[in-house]
C-alpha cells in the first residue's frame, strides 16, 4: 500500500494525469522497474566491495605476513574498515606492496637483454638461411625454364655445336640463346672485372678462390673473360661458361656486390652435360657436375670445406646446415655429423 502511494506521487510529480488507469498502471510499473533496478544495482555495488577488499586483505596478508596484520585494522589505522575511503587505501597500500622496485626492474630488464642477444642472431641467421634457399630454388626453376625454352628453339644443346667452336665463341653461343629467354637488366658479356660477378671470390673454409684451377670449369669469378655474364632483374649475377662437354653456370644470389662473395653461401653452380656422361642426363640442368646431379657422399668433408658441390644439398635438403657445423661436425651437437642421411644439424 506504501509503495503504490510513493508511486502514486512519483506519477503526480512526473506530470501523469492519475485519473486514467491505464495511464496510471503504466506509471507505477515504471516506477517499480526503476525500484528495482536501483535495489539490484546497490546489491551489485555492495558485493563487488565486498570481494574487492577482501581480495585485497588476502594479498596483503600474503605479501606481509599473517602474523604482522589484523584482518580489520591491517596494521594501519586509516585502513580500518569504518574509515572513511577505506577501500581506496587499501588499493594504494596494495599497489606500494606489490610493484617492482627500481633494482628488481633493472635485473629483469638484463635478463630479457641477455636472451635476446642470444636467440636474436640466432633467429635471423635462420631466416637469411631461409631465404637463400628459396632464391637458389626459384634461380634453378628459370634457368631450367630458359634452357628449355631455348632448346625449343635451338634444338636440344648438345646440337649447339659447342663443343667444335672455340672457347669463347661456345660460351657467348650458349649464353646468347639461354639469355634470351631471361629477364636480364645488365649484359656484361665476356668483359672481365665488369661488376656482373665478384671478384674477390673465398671458399667455405674463407681462403682466396683459385681461378683457373680445373674446379673453376664449375665456378667462376668476375676476373676471367672466358665467362659470359649478366645480372638478372632481380639483381642476381650470373656466369655461363660452355668447356670440355658441359655448360656451366655461376650464379651469384646476392649479386656481385653484395653478400659474402662465398661458394656454399651466395654462390652456386649448375651444369648441363653435352656428352651424356652423366647416364641419360644430357642437355639436362644439373645441380653440380657430378653422376646424376648428385654428389657422391664420400666427397662430403671436402665439399664442406671448400663450398664446391654444394647446390644439390641446398635443393635437395632445403637447408644451408653445413653452414652451422665445421667440416660437417655441428656446433651444438659434435657428435652430429651431416651426411646424407644426417641433413640437418636440429
Amino acid at each position: 500500500m506504501a509503495e503504490s502511494v510513493e508511486n502514486k506521487r512519483f506519477c503526480i510529480s512526473s506530470g501523469v494525469n492519475t485519473s486514467s488507469n491505464a495511464t496510471f498502471r503504466l506509471c507505477d510499473l515504471k516506477s517499480n522497474l526503476m525500484f528495482l533496478l536501483r535495489k539490484i544495482r546497490n546489491t551489485i555495488i555492495r558485493h563487488a566491495e565486498l570481494v574487492s577488499a577482501s581480495h585485497v586483505t588476502e594479498t596483503l596478508k600474503r605479501v606481509q605476513g599473517d602474523n604482522k596484520i589484523e584482518h580489520k585494522t591491517l596494521c594501519h589505522s586509516e585502513l580500518g574498515s569504518e574509515s572513511k575511503g577505506s577501500l581506496d587505501n587499501v588499493f594504494k597500500t596494495a599497489k606500494k606492496a606489490l610493484a617492482f622496485t627500481l633494482a628488481e626492474t633493472l635485473i629483469v630488464m638484463g635478463i630479457i637483454g641477455v636472451v635476446a642477444a642470444l636467440t636474436i642472431p640466432n633467429l635471423n641467421a635462420s631466416t637469411a638461411d631461409k631465404e637463400k634457399v628459396a632464391k637458389l630454388k626459384k634461380i634453378y626453376s628459370n634457368l631450367e625454364d630458359a634452357i628449355g625454352r631455348a632448346q625449343a628453339v635451338y634444338g636440344p644443346t648438345s646440337d649447339w655445336s659447342l663443343m667444335t667452336l672455340g672457347g669463347n665463341e661456345a660460351s657467348t653461343r650458349a649464353a646468347e640463346r639461354i639469355g634470351d629467354f631471361l629477364k636480364v637488366s645488365k649484359t656484361c658479356g665476356l668483359t672481365a672485372n665488369s661488376a656482373c660477378l665478384p671478384t674477390n671470390v673465398k671458399y667455405l673454409n674463407g681462403t682466396a678462390f683459385a681461378g683457373g684451377t680445373s674446379v673453376s670449369y664449375e665456378l667462376a669469378s668476375g676476373n676471367e673473360s672466358y665467362v659470359y655474364k649478366y645480372i638478372l632483374a632481380d639483381g642476381t649475377g650470373i656466369g655461363i661458361q660452355a668447356a670440355c662437354g658441359h655448360v656451366f653456370f655461376t650464379v651469384d644470389i646476392d649479386g656481385p656486390s653484395k653478400g659474402a662473395q662465398t661458394i656454399g653461401k651466395d654462390l652456386f653452380g649448375f651444369n648441363v652435360d653435352l656428352l651424356n656422361s652423366n647416364t641419360d642426363r644430357r642437355d639436362i640442368l644439373l645441380t653440380d657436375a657430378t653422376t646424376n646431379g648428385l654428389m657422391n657422399s664420400s666427397n662430403l668433408t671436402a665439399n664442406f670445406k671448400s663450398g664446391l658441390g654444394l647446390t644439390t644439398w641446398v635443393i635437395q635438403n632445403d637447408n644451408m646446415d653445413y653452414l652451422k657445423a665445421t667440416d660437417g661436425k655441428c656446433k651444438s651437437n659434435t657428435r652430429k655429423v651431416l651426411d646424407w642421411t644426417n641433413t640437418s644439424c636440429k
